[in-house]
């Protein structure tokens, strides 16, 4: 190292004030050369990196949505039969809808009238007292639970008499709202 204190005490101030500036550009060059560029291309390559995760993620939702879109089409198709628009609008028509389906099966309704209950001022609510044979009164119940429009079973009693049953049973209209 003494011989560069030497060779630099011989320059001129002017020469060695051009030696210590090529000192200094070639050794921001070799910064420049061996750390910001490597840095630099670090950072570009974990930036491309995120680009293509982001992209990615994109299309996945973009897929997902699709696929939750066509599952939830598929559900709604499933149900869209409960919500036609000829549900009964009143414990009267529910009557007329219960008395259909009882001549379908050969079930003599007694009495049918609208439920008095607290609870059935809100719902169409109905009390039906039928009779008929086991196998018909089967059919009867099957078809009014799996008929289009939703109702529910409250009550029902059963009571054998020679070779018929007759049943008393508290029918309500369940409503449904798609908003």
């Amino acid at each position: 190292m003494g011989w560069l204190f030497n060779w630099l005490s011989k320059l001129s101030p002017r020469e060695r004030r051009l030696v210590y500036l090529a000192a200094v550009l070639v050794s921001l060059f070799l910064l420049d050369s061996f750390v910001v560029r490597n840095v630099s291309q670090r950072i570009d390559a974990i930036n491309n990196q995120i680009d293509q995760v982001i992209k990615n993620v994109k299309t996945d939702q973009t897929y997902l949505d699709k696929k939750n879109k066509q599952l939830i089409d598929e559900e709604y198709k499933k149900y869209t039969s409960y919500l036609s628009t000829e549900q009964p609008k009143s414990a009267t028509d529910l009557q007329k809808f219960v008395e259909e389906i009882a001549v379908k099966n050969s079930i003599t309704i007694d009495k049918i009238a609208p439920s008095t209950t607290r609870e059935s001022s809100k719902k169409n609510t109905i009390q039906v007292d039928c009779v008929g044979d086991r196998t018909n009164m089967i059919t009867f119940l099957y078809q009014l639970s799996t008929s289009a429009i939703f109702l529910k079973i409250d009550k029902i009693t059963f009571s054998p008499k020679k070779e018929d049953f007759v049943a008393k049973i508290t029918l309500s209209q369940v409503s449904l709202q798609v908003e």
